[in-house]
Formats: structure tokens, C-alpha cells, sequence
């Protein structure tokens, strides 16, 4: 009788030990489970796979309406038709349409999602998304690039700006900043003067919108120097009253 009770508690006491483990073991598995979708970011690239789906809808949308207007107008809209007709057809708000140029406009989409649409030379209508309204970043496109034996000059144009600063270094320098300012215009031309001969340099612009979103562009450029002039790339002419080259 005894020992019927103590193999009793012996093997009450392995089911309990064994309970505890199995306890502790479906805790661990659920705490790594648990890290894995937070931390392994499948919430967040489901969040993104859903905003991206709706993204891809909003532009079907907006291209499909290219075709109702052709099938109701028998042709193609030019760029300011086809804004009016989103507007009639409750896609876009007046508010939500913002003109950049006579062929060129944006337009924020369900109060959120923000498309430029552009009138290309051969009158197609492109559309492309372009972000979050308040949220989209910069572009910065570097439209000419040249330089002398002592200067660099850009020629940038900037989009969704409200800001930039320009920077300048040396070969392996720290960056130096040159200019910072408000976009008053679309177009931006800046010249570095001062600069040393036959040396490489890389400049920087930053762009910065109202909701502080910022983008950079960097390049670089080889200064020339006067021993690279030779009789074949240069060219004198005379006047009455001065040489000029």
C-alpha cells in the first residue's frame, strides 16, 4: 500500500514537472512567434501591399477616365479637358488640383494620394503617383553641368521644394555649404567660383518640401587647368579695339 502511494506522488510530481515545462515551452514559442511578425515586418508589408493596391486602383481609375472621355468626345483631351472632367465626375476636388505649367498638373486623389499628370508633345495623357499629400519627397534633376579652370556651374530644377542648400568638397574634404534658400522658381542656376585647378569636385544639392521630407543629388567635376589649352581647342580674334578668345 505504501508504495502504491509513493508511485502515486512520483508520478503525480512528473505530470506536474512535465505541465511547467510545456508551459514554459508554448510561452517561448509564442514570444518568438509574436517578435517574428512584429520585428520580421509582416505587419508592416501587409500595411504596404494594401497601400500599394489602392495606389494601383486610384491610377486605374484616373487612366480609365482617359478613355470614357475619348469614347464620349470622340478624341483625346488636352491636359486641362481632362482635369475638368475629373472634376465633374467627383474624382478630383477643385482644391485638389494644383497647376504647375500649361501642360503639366497635380492632382490629390481621395483627399490622400497625389498623381502628376502630364500633356506629352504627342498629346497623351501620362500619369504617374508621386505620394502622400504632405508627404511626397523632392525631386531635384540636374539640367546643365559645366565648368572652367576656376568654376563650376549648375543649372537644377526643383519639384515639390519649398527649400534647398547647395554644397561644395574637395577630393576627400568635408562639404562646405555655399547657399541655402527658398524655391522661387522651378529653375535654379548657381555658379561656384574660386576653385582650385585640376582638382576634383563633388557638389551637393539638398531639396527640403513644407512638411520637412528631404532629397539629395550629388555630382562630380574635374576642374580643368590652363596647361590643357592647346592651338587645336583654342581660338583667337582680333578687333579694333580688343582680343578676344
Amino acid at each position: 500500500m505504501k508504495n502504491k502511494l509513493k508511485e502515486r506522488r512520483k508520478n503525480k510530481g512528473i505530470t506536474l514537472i512535465a505541465l511547467i515545462i510545456s508551459i514554459i515551452v508554448l510561452i517561448l514559442l509564442a514570444g518568438i512567434t509574436v517578435s517574428f511578425v512584429i520585428d520580421g515586418g509582416i505587419i508592416d508589408r501587409a500595411v504596404s501591399a494594401r497601400e500599394q493596391t489602392q495606389i494601383g486602383s486610384v491610377k486605374e481609375k484616373l487612366e480609365l477616365e482617359k478613355g470614357n472621355f475619348v469614347a464620349k468626345n470622340g478624341k483625346s483631351p488636352t491636359i486641362d479637358e481632362y482635369l475638368q472632367h475629373l472634376k465633374e465626375k467627383g474624382i478630383v476636388k477643385d482644391t485638389g488640383v494644383h497647376k504647375n505649367s500649361d501642360t503639366d498638373a497635380d492632382v490629390t486623389v481621395e483627399d490622400k494620394y497625389v498623381f502628376n499628370v502630364e500633356e506629352e508633345s504627342n498629346g497623351n495623357i501620362k500619369i504617374e503617383y508621386v505620394g502622400e499629400d504632405g508627404n511626397i519627397t523632392p525631386r531635384i534633376e540636374i539640367t546643365q553641368l559645366s565648368s572652367t579652370t576656376n568654376s563650376i556651374k549648375v543649372q537644377f530644377a526643383l519639384k515639390y521644394a519649398s527649400q534647398y542648400e547647395l554644397f561644395i568638397k574637395k577630393e576627400e574634404e568635408e562639404y562646405n555649404s555655399k547657399e541655402q534658400a527658398k524655391v522661387e522658381t522651378e529653375q535654379i542656376d548657381y555658379t561656384f567660383i574660386e576653385l582650385e585647378q585640376g582638382k576634383s569636385y563633388t557638389i551637393k544639392i539638398e531639396a527640403q518640401s513644407e512638411k520637412g521630407v528631404k532629397a539629395e543629388e550629388e555630382r562630380k567635376v574635374l576642374i580643368g587647368s590652363v596647361e590643357n589649352l592647346t592651338k587645336a581647342n583654342t581660338h583667337f580674334e582680333y578687333s579694333e579695339t580688343s582680343w578676344t578668345k
